[in-house]
């Protein structure tokens, strides 16, 4: 989702979108597996930090929730600092289900619990607000990674 798709939403009435960019469900990539033959097209569109980025304008008007390519702690970190409100991680928790045991997922999700306080420890804060100020060389970070200018 654009920026401009972004703000016609909020135009509409709406408070809350999921941004979910490249990293999440690729369509493309799930129609040529059905037999397509556009194989150029699987990577396709911005990543997800892309799109949150792209979307900052927006983030005082409205929430903006995360899914798409969040896999693990660090991951959310990124989308917290960057403003997300919430990130959703379907795919991981269904593979976890797929493959562990209850117990194991139950432990899984624990330890990135810690993972997470580690994390924000690294970076010096108690709370996501104080990253979204105290991590600039985080977020520089994030966005040479990703090739965003």
């Amino acid at each position: 989702m654009d920026l401009a798709t972004i703000e016609i939403a909020y135009d509409l009435g709406i408070r809350t979108v999921d941004l979910s960019g490249r990293g999440g469900t690729s369509f493309a990539y799930i129609e040529n597996r059905r037999g397509g033959n556009r194989d150029y097209l699987n990577d396709w569109g911005q990543s997800t930090l892309q799109a949150l980025l792209n979307a900052q304008p927006m983030m005082d008007k409205m929430d903006i929730l995360v899914s798409g390519g969040v896999r693990q702690p660090l991951d959310m970190v990124k989308a917290f600092v960057l403003g997300a409100k919430a990130v959703g991680l379907s795919r991981t928790m269904l593979e976890l289900i797929e493959t562990h045991s209850v117990d194991e997922v139950i432990t899984i999700v624990n330890g990135w619990k810690e993972d997470l306080r580690l994390i924000m420890c690294a970076l010096g804060c108690q709370k996501f607000e104080r990253a979204k100020t105290s991590a600039l060389s985080f977020c520089m970070d994030v966005c040479e990674k990703h090739k965003v200018n």
